[in-house]
């Protein structure tokens, strides 16, 4: 059966990118999303077996957005999509669910060899040299700890986490996600417990290594 593909980019690359995946796959249904919010919408409805996801999407919070496509469809198969392939970049983009990683600058046959091996399950990194990355790349500890702390939140608590990261206030989170302030105020005590602070500041501290432009330092922490 055809592969459903999402494209989740607001980049002014997406239809030159897209033109390469129809391409690349022409019987596949490919579903495009200028926003983070059509994006998850299409993963819910869509079911698709590979989502493209740009980590500089408006509202798709960095690495948050690749977290939250694999809470919501953990079978799917996850590429990121970014300016450069930096090693720190490529390696995040792993850490936080993708299993391959695309430039905007990939030539269409690296477009087509990335989607084709990834849709057969294999994991696709450094795609110059198309294999994966060396054990000595491994994310150190803590890195890992704030990784699979993040991936127990839910997409809604995710987004009560970004607005948090924001410096929204509890009333301001409640009227972006339509929903009430005691809600909030609940995915904040989730969110505390499940990762492990006491406070919004230190859940915020969190909340920045989701950030694409903030790398990590020797203790896992993000850069302000």
């Amino acid at each position: 059966m055809a592969p459903t593909i999402v494209i989740a980019s607001d980049h002014p690359g997406t239809r030159t990118l897209v033109s390469a995946v129809r391409q690349a796959q022409p019987k596949a249904n490919v579903v495009e999303a200028s926003s983070f919010k059509s994006a998850a919408e299409a993963v819910r409805r869509q079911r698709p077996e590979l989502v493209l996801v740009d980590l500089d999407l408006t509202d798709g919070g960095g690495f948050a957005s690749l977290v939250t496509v694999k809470q919501m469809r953990a079978n799917a198969r996850v590429l990121a999509l970014g300016w450069h392939e930096e090693p720190s970049l490529v390696q995040r983009a792993r850490w936080f669910g993708a299993q391959g990683f695309l430039t905007w600058s990939a030539p269409p046959l690296l477009v087509r060899t990335t989607l084709a091996r990834t849709l057969a399950g294999e994991e696709c990194w450094l795609a110059d040299a198309y294999k994966p990355l060396a054990e000595e790349e491994e994310p150190l500890p803590d890195v890992m700890t704030v990784a699979r702390q993040l991936a127990t939140l839910t997409p809604a608590q995710m987004r009560v986490l970004l607005g948090l990261n924001a410096g929204l206030l509890n009333k301001q989170i409640a009227y972006e996600m339509s929903i009430t302030e005691a809600t909030v105020k609940a995915h904040l005590t989730a969110v505390f417990r499940k990762l492990g602070v006491k406070n919004r500041q230190e859940a915020a501290r969190i909340a920045r290594t989701l950030l694409v432009s903030t790398p990590f330092n020797n203790n896992g922490a993000g850069h302000g």
